[in-house]
């Protein structure tokens, strides 16, 4: 059996800018992490918050028309943003 490999002379090697798919902000007493994803459903942009309050998993997920949109909120969302989040789930469940 024989192998073949590329090798960098016979590869077209382009330069790509690295993507961010996710961050974490860290609160005093929680943390969010941020994921660029698709919907499931109807495969659209979309940005996956998530954190724990206790035992709860939380996810909210925010949908877009174009990743250009996706890329500009994801890079506006800070710890203020993600405390909103956090100040709404414990509103609903009462904390």
């Amino acid at each position: 059996m024989k192998l073949k490999f590329n090798t960098i002379s016979n590869l077209k090697i382009k330069a790509m800018q690295k993507q961010i798919n996710f961050k974490t902000i860290e609160l005093e007493k929680y943390q969010v992490l941020l994921e660029k994803c698709l919907d499931d459903d109807d495969e659209t942009e979309a940005i996956q918050i998530v954190f724990y309050i206790h035992d709860f998993k939380i996810v909210n997920k925010l949908l877009f028309e174009t990743e250009e949109k996706q890329n500009k909120a994801f890079d506006l969302i800070n710890s203020e943003t993600a405390q909103g989040y956090i100040n709404a789930a414990l509103k609903i469940l009462n904390e």
